[in-house]
């Protein structure tokens, strides 16, 4: 080993599998109790290991308000559920005390442990690597810094992280990569995501398929499906999830005399127009577009599938205009398309893909009861909602538009069609009822294992409803006739463009 250029402060610490092919081991600087299993490669890299981490496993992560209160502890199955538990039932002390208990409990087991590179692992031309758990085939290629942290990993199913990264305190799932000189500290990277090409993110959880590149992310709770791919966009204090960040997205949560503490949440399939900008607190309904400078506060849950635009200071709405575009129905068809992560019962994330579910519905039912309300005080004039105006055509159209979409969503669940209050928990659509009957149980209990079997009894108890199994549906027919008709506007404007 010597000779190939590795060095060991003592050499009896460094424990190597018995079928470990010692030739792949070049100018490697070892410090610490590490075990390397076969098939390991390790070029030009200093590997440490201190006695005193926990691999990442514990590390507290401060999303949505900056100043603490909605945290969440990083452990190696966490999920998208759990999490969002973590952060919507924060208040709920005995059952946040049993999930971080258990947390807790994982680090503490691993503290001083030794630091483990498994089976067929690859390290090259890294500089420092300390205290960092590698899994089954990950690969970490030319990064600067990585350390307390576990990258789990399986040889079908890579995880890498590549040149130029400097990371720290962090957990990344198997099919993950970090790459491209990206920045991350206290940060949760899911199955199948990607934070690359620079990009910044701090105090963050990214679950699956979600997207990271060129812009920055601090006290982000990125549910799956959250993309951002731009230099100058920022996501601050945000839950999100099924997420499209516009070029130069921002938010603020800031407002000087009270702290960083204020956040907001784009519901389920929202996205952002080029520049726009939202001052939290702030909530927007499911399937919505915000276009400009949103600074009124608005809840706009009961408006989903919105149109939400300002201008010169005027905020207006059109409720439901998003309903039948091409835009939408391009969304709700590629995400089961984009799921990158292998088709098998160890997914983390329990994901239903149905935009026509029970909690987009009870949105549109509150909407439907506001605009007819809205209609019948004022038919001709304007509305002021939130801070935002709707015209009378506005709430008209969106009438219209909402008991289109009731319609079709009765006509998918049919019997099962339900006005119970359901909840959208970052991906797992269910019952609230039976939601805060496992979380009584938990919180009872003190036994925080038994929350993923439970979630996964709710998960496996959905059954998807495509709209293509409401074939010769009247309500289908006219949705079908919007998203050709904004397809043609779509069309005429490219036309426009190209013979400018």
């Amino acid at each position: 080993m010597e000779l190939q250029g590795c060095r060991a402060r003592d050499w009896n610490s460094v424990l190597f599998d018995e079928k470990a092919d010692l030739s792949l081991f070049w100018d490697v600087r070892f410090s610490g109790n590490i075990e390397i299993a076969e098939g390991v490669r390790i070029e030009g890299s200093r590997i440490e290991q201190t006695g005193t981490s926990s691999y990442g496993i514990g590390t507290r992560v401060s999303v949505l308000n900056e100043a603490g209160g909605m945290d969440i502890l990083l452990h190696e199955t966490l999920s998208a559920q759990e999490a969002w538990i973590e952060v919507m039932y924060n208040k709920h002390e005995a059952l946040v005390a049993a999930l971080h208990g258990a947390a807790e409990k994982q680090a503490a087991a691993l503290k001083g442990q030794p630091m483990t590179i498994a089976r067929g692992a690859s390290i090259i031309d890294c500089g420092l690597i300390r205290d960092v758990r590698i899994g089954e085939g990950a690969v970490l290629e030319g990064a600067a810094l990585v350390e307390d942290a576990t990258i789990r990993s399986t040889a079908e199913n890579p995880a890498k992280v590549g040149r130029g990264v400097q990371a720290s305190h962090f957990i990344m799932q198997r099919g993950s990569k970090i790459e491209s000189a990206a920045l991350v500290e206290r940060v949760y990277v899911g199955e199948a995501s990607i934070l690359g090409h620079g990009y910044s993110a701090s105090d963050s959880v990214f679950f699956a398929n979600c997207q990271g590149e060129n812009g920055e992310a601090c006290a982000v709770f990125a549910g799956p499906y959250t993309v951002t791919h731009h230099k100058s966009t920022l996501l601050i204090g945000g839950m999100f999830s099924f997420f499209n960040a516009g070029s130069g997205t921002n938010q603020s949560n800031h407002m000087y005399k009270s702290g960083p503490v204020h956040w907001g949440i784009l519901e389920r399939g929202s996205k952002t127009a080029s520049g726009s900008h939202i001052l939290w607190p702030a909530r927007i309904g499911s399937f919505s577009m915000v276009m400009g400078k949103l600074d009124s506060h608005p809840d706009l849950t009961a408006l989903p599938f919105s149109y939400i635009i300002s201008k010169e200071g005027v905020t207006r709405v059109s409720p439901g205009a998003n309903l039948g575009t091409l835009g939408t129905k391009r969304d709700v068809e590629k995400w089961p398309k984009r799921d990158k992560r292998p088709d098998d019962n160890k997914r983390l994330d329990l994901i239903h893909f149905d935009w026509l579910n029970p909690v987009t519905a009870a949105e549109m039912r509150r909407g439907l009861e506001l605009l007819e309300t809205f209609h019948k005080v004022n038919p001709k004039s304007d509305t002021i909602y939130e801070g935002c105006v709707l015209s009378a055509h506005a709430v008209k159209r969106g009438m219209h538009l909402y008991k289109l979409g009731l319609s079709l969503y009765e006509a998918l669940w049919q019997s099962d069609a339900t006005s119970d209050e359901w909840v959208d928990m970052a991906g797992l659509l269910a019952p609230k009822a039976e939601v805060e009957s496992i979380l009584s149980d938990i919180e009872k209990s003190g036994d925080a294992a038994r929350l993923r079997p439970a979630l996964e009894k709710l998960y496996s108890q959905h059954t998807a409803r495509p709209l293509s199994q409401l074939q010769g549906n009247e309500a289908l027919d006219e949705l079908e006739h919007l998203i050709e008709i904004d397809r043609e506007k779509e069309t005429v404007m490219l036309s426009f463009h190209d013979n400018k």
